[in-house]
């Protein structure tokens, strides 16, 4: 029996992951769960008689991902929502100044769309970002599937140090040849490549600009390139640093563009992020893939003709079956870490991971397994390589700190807590 005063929750589902492992345990504590899966085709009557119907306590989603994903449909389901008094809650996993449409997201909150809305945050640093326009937070961090992971699973050694790349593959270098890959290195191509692609998001905002398309974007390049190319100086592998570096270019180039302009780029700069995690993928390949006896198959790593370390294995295969996991993951997550580490510690495994400082309040641990560059990426593999023991007592206490703290179940108790005191 339910004893809860949140009875129901309406999934607007766009196969999100996450969503549908949360929604199961909210089940299994007595919520009824309605799920309505939105895609292209949907229709707002049907979302509107299914709502009416059900009558939910609450409506919840994964970031804007059934309003930006899903065409007219998703623009028509924000605004009917907006009209009605009907409570939302949307789960950011995913950054919302970078990720899905900002554009969106801020244009709906100053028109003040979300009025009964509830914003979850996978990240202090989003709680931060959705402040600003006012909207009511709460933190809420990523959380693992405790059914794939268990506690006595034993697996055979197979690698010393294995890397494990979770980032967007290869966003300016796909279409290059192998034989061209090292012009990564280049500020220069990277900047161009970045320019290129964010005067695409410029002219699909703004069609007027697809004539005279190459003197605009020469104008545009003009404008832009010496920041970008300061942009690209030297690779990050420290969230904090680069999300300094973010900020000032935004800034510098918020003094030479239009406003309309800026504004498009400040909201496409996911393009940027994803071009520098090729960068820093480059920078770890260029001065520290001799630490990796296994890698991971596919992206840049295969590009690259790492083809003697690179293996098709799963992601808890790797961890489980590994001294050391080395994983460098998408700048999408900003301050808050991947689920790779976590996965990791609740693998049985022992993780370095690029450093994003929220992980150090999510674990109770003081010991340093996150990196800020090459050179301390190469003293904490052999610091940890050697000592066992230390190893060891680092993987106790975070994995028995994950299951017991950052599980689907844990989440479920406590949004039912967090919507219950709203």
């Amino acid at each position: 029996m339910n004893n809860n005063k949140i009875k129901k929750i309406l999934i607007l589902n766009n196969a999100c992951g996450p969503i549908t492992k949360l929604l199961m345990e909210l089940s299994i504590l007595g919520v009824e769960i309605e799920i309505f899966d939105a895609t292209l085709d949907s229709n707002l009557e049907e979302l509107k008689n299914t709502v009416e119907s059900f009558a939910p306590d609450y409506i919840l989603q994964q970031n804007l991902n059934v309003f930006v994903l899903t065409g007219k449909f998703g623009a028509q389901a924000a605004e009917w929502l907006a009209s009605t008094n009907y409570k939302q809650v949307f789960w950011f996993l995913g950054r919302p100044d970078s990720g899905g449409s900002p554009y969106l997201l801020y244009t709906w909150l100053q028109l003040d769309y979300f009025k009964n809305a509830l914003f979850l945050c996978g990240s202090k640093q989003y709680e931060e970002i959705l402040q600003r326009y006012g909207a009511k937070t709460a933190y809420f961090p990523f959380a693992i599937d405790q059914s794939e992971f268990h506690v006595n699973s034993e697996s055979v050694l197979k690698y010393d140090t294995f890397y494990w790349n979770s980032a967007a593959h290869n966003v300016i270098l796909k279409y290059d040849p192998v034989e061209n890959i090292e012009v990564i290195s280049s500020t220069h191509y990277l900047a161009q490549g970045a320019a290129k692609n964010l005067f695409t998001t410029c002219i699909n905002n703004i069609p007027a600009l697809a004539e005279k398309a190459n003197e605009h974007y020469q104008k545009f390049y003009k404008l832009i390139s010496p920041y970008l190319i300061q942009f690209f100086t030297t690779p990050d592998l420290c969230a904090i640093k680069y999300e300094h570096r973010r900020a000032v270019f935004f800034n510098q180039i918020s003094k030479v563009l239009s406003p309309e302009i800026y504004y498009i780029v400040l909201c496409n700069a996911l393009q940027l992020d994803r071009i520098f995690d090729d960068y820093q993928n480059y920078d770890i390949y260029n001065k520290a893939s001799f630490l990796f006896d296994g890698i991971c198959e596919g992206g840049m790593w295969k590009q690259l003709g790492l083809m003697n370390k690179t293996t098709e294995i799963t992601n808890l295969e790797a961890y489980r079956s590994s001294n050391i996991t080395v994983s460098y993951s998408t700048s999408l997550t900003g301050l808050a870490p991947s689920l790779v580490p976590l996965e990791v510690f609740a693998s049985g495994g022992f993780s370095i991971s690029e450093h994003r400082p929220e992980i150090y309040s999510l674990l109770p641990i003081q010991d340093k397994v996150t990196y800020q560059n090459i050179e301390e990426l190469k003293q904490l593999v052999k610091l940890y390589s050697e000592n066992e023991a230390l190893r060891n007592k680092v993987i106790e206490k975070a994995q028995t700190h994950i299951l017991s703290h950052h599980t689907y179940k844990v989440r479920a108790k406590e949004l039912i807590q967090i919507l219950t005191n709203i």
